[in-house]
């Protein structure tokens, strides 16, 4: 099932702070990194699942299978904003890598019709997926959680050199990219 429909838990219209113009922006569930500082806990695990809502006071099921299909349906209504804003889509997580598959699809799918494209990732993944996202992706918005090898595997449970692989990949091949570093208070903030 998880080449034929994604695992979502959030799809955010009328979004303005992931990539040019106006967005829709797709948030995939599934992530190997476990950030100390991570925004969106709710993305780590690949599958739906039941988590407390604080706002609502109650359980709440995070996490919805969609189809490509479905998903292009909610990314076709602001078409005429993409284009006047010069706006598009922007898939997000988690980790888009736990679901390449679907999310390298809809990339492709978007393309097709002239969507503009962009991506958030850590990018801890294989070289030859990286190349493969990179063929499908307009813009891709890449974050470097700390350049310490031994710092980055404390503070996210993954080594570093993979993910500097593709940084290296991303600008070899001169890919329209914003490199991020979040500033994390005491653990990425001094040289």
């Amino acid at each position: 099932m998880r080449d034929s429909k994604g695992c979502i838990f959030n799809i955010q219209r009328f979004s303005i702070h992931d990539g040019p113009g106006i967005r829709t922006t797709i948030f995939f569930k599934g992530c190997p990194l476990h950030c100390l500082w991570c925004s969106n806990p709710e993305s780590l695990n690949i599958e739906p699942e039941e988590i407390w809502d604080n706002i609502k006071k109650k359980n709440v099921i995070t996490g919805k299978y969609y189809s490509i299909e479905e998903v292009m349906e909610i990314i076709r209504k602001d078409n005429d904003y993409y284009e006047e804003s010069k706006g598009g889509i922007t898939v997000t997580g988690g980790e888009i890598f736990f679901q390449k598959k679907f999310v390298i699809k809809l990339l492709k799918k978007c393309k097709k019709e002239g969507i503009h494209t962009a991506c958030e990732t850590s990018a801890f993944t294989t070289t030859s997926d990286f190349k493969e996202l990179l063929k499908n992706v307009d813009l891709l918005i890449m974050d470097l959680k700390h350049y310490d090898t031994d710092m980055h595997k404390k503070y996210t449970g993954v080594p570093l050199e993979p993910i500097l692989q593709n940084l290296d990949i991303a600008i070899d091949k001169n890919v329209n990219m914003l490199l991020r570093i979040p500033i994390i208070p005491g653990v990425n903030d001094s040289l």
